[in-house]
């Protein structure tokens, strides 16, 4: 209307009559507003900012509000995270607009390069985040990305839900400082998957620290007790300490070795036998039958150690738990999914089983519902789901045999998304292959492959990862790029 206010009818029905839409937060003037299809409005306000209404399953709203987007019925115009904007246009999914530099912007899909140009959300190549100080690590935990600045100092950006973000507010799309621990960070896991987001941080002085939802004791303690970083306790007084410590958390269970005396502890939910106690751990359902019970931090597994010195301890998706020993075997217990994450080797234990046709393995990873392993000759194996061609056999078959990735050359370190898989060569190269439909892959397109692909234009990598929707690299310069 002539006051700059917009109205909005609810309903098609004679007798509805329009309502105001407000804008979030702030008390601006409304400059343009933009109609994309049903189910999205864009608002410019004379701060220069952008507001929408509507969905975000191609991310036409930005990066900081969730997939499912903002409900109209709720009469405000969400802020979507983009500002200094001159004038903006309108698509179908997809939102083009013209900043105050004069430049043009697009985001959401692209299905038909409809963006028209790299957009400011979306790449398809990795693209340097420009950072001041040496970046020594980097993760994805789903959608957040978790990295470590001069090896102390903890950030978090991203995040599609406010939980995801370690209790961390402000815009997702500002890298923002979690902690110095004051230690330095030697690895931070956690997520494949979308059913919690979890995770574990470990320090060089033998520190493991928490993040995430807790759920059935998944961080080993009291549930619902927050977000925010946390140290590893033992609530249960069978580990003589927790300043040995070297874990892993994946959704609802963790894992964690004593640094000093190599055993292995776990916690969490047992469904399948995830916590490896020699046991199906149940308890009353409350109507006289028996379900699947939880323990708290920390409980021995069911393992003789004799001549074996345990070496690494991996939390995969699905409840399912691996190990490796110095000798390269690879353990498992819990449980394994109809997609043979782990290889066709049954379908649960709750005591950990050796796997078999396998070479002496140095690392293991985990998609969603696939796994790699590099043997220690520098060789690539996988097995599980393909229906993206993350195995890299030249098929969309899924597999319980595992397979030799035989295009790669001689490779140092590996890493996954929930649906793609990477490999570093040991002159840097960087491969990747899988899912791509968002450029994970950063191979400059958005198609899917099938077998390995070296990535073009990026400096030496020496490590990677995946996200539901994106990839990273570190260089060996301490540079970080992202793409997706």
């Amino acid at each position: 209307n002539n006051n700059n206010e917009l109205y909005v009818y609810l309903s098609t029905a004679p007798t509805s009559k329009p309502v105001k839409v407000n804008l979030e937060g702030l008390s601006t003037t409304i400059k343009e507003v933009r109609i994309g299809d049903s189910e999205n409005i864009w608002i410019l306000g004379d701060d220069g900012r952008v507001y929408g209404i509507g969905t975000n399953s191609q991310g036409q709203l930005g990066a900081s509000i969730p997939a499912a987007g903002v409900n109209i019925s709720g009469l405000v115009a969400k802020y979507i995270g983009i500002q200094n904007v001159k004038s903006i246009g309108y698509g179908i999914q997809h939102f083009p607009y013209i900043g105050t530099d004069g430049k043009y912007y697009s985001i959401g899909m692209n299905s038909s390069g409809q963006l028209g140009q790299e957009d400011k959300n979306s790449k398809k190549v990795f693209t340097e985040l420009v950072w001041n100080n040496p970046i020594n690590y980097a993760i994805y935990n789903y959608s957040t990305l978790l990295f470590v600045e001069n090896d102390t100092a903890l950030y978090v950006a991203g995040g599609d839900r406010p939980f995801t973000r370690i209790d961390i507010g402000g815009e997702t799309n500002i890298p923002k400082l979690v902690t110095n621990f004051g230690s330095k960070i030697e690895s931070i896991t956690g997520g494949s998957s979308d059913d919690i987001f979890v995770g574990a941080i470990n320090l060089l002085n033998g520190e493991m620290h928490h993040y995430g939802t807790s759920y059935y004791f998944s961080k080993g303690l009291f549930n619902g007790e927050g977000h925010g970083l946390k140290k590893m306790i033992d609530n249960d007084g069978n580990l003589e300490n927790t300043t040995n410590l070297k874990g892993s958390i994946e959704s609802y269970s963790g894992i964690a070795m004593n640094n000093l005396t190599r055993k292995i502890f776990t916690w969490g939910y047992d469904p399948g036998g995830a916590l490896g106690l020699g046991y199906y751990h149940t308890v009353p359902n409350g109507t006289g039958g028996m379900t699947t019970g939880d323990k708290k931090s920390f409980q021995n597994i069911a393992f003789d150690y004799t001549g074996k010195e345990v070496v690494e301890v991996y939390s995969a998706p699905e409840y399912l738990k691996v190990f490796l020993t110095k000798a390269g075997e690879v353990y498992w217990f819990g449980q394994n999914n109809g997609n043979y994450q782990i290889g066709a080797v049954g379908t649960r234990s709750n005591i950990p089983l050796k796997l078999s046709n396998l070479p002496p393995i140095q690392k293991v990873v985990f998609g969603k519902y696939h796994t790699l392993f590099l043997d220690k000759d520098g060789f690539v194996w996988s097995v599980g789901n393909n229906t993206n061609g993350q195995l890299g056999n030249g098929t969309t078959m899924t597999s319980g045999l595992y397979y030799k990735v035989t295009s790669l050359p001689k490779i140092k370190d590996i890493a996954s998304g929930p649906y793609s898989s990477y490999a570093i060569a040991e002159n840097g190269d960087l491969y990747a292959w899988g899912q791509n439909q968002h450029g994970q892959l950063g191979v400059n397109d958005l198609t899917m492959r099938t077998t390995p692909r070296k990535v073009l234009g990026i400096p030496p990598v020496k490590m990677v990862d995946g996200g539901m929707k994106n990839g990273l690299i570190v260089t060996e310069d301490n540079r970080l790029f992202v793409t997706g």
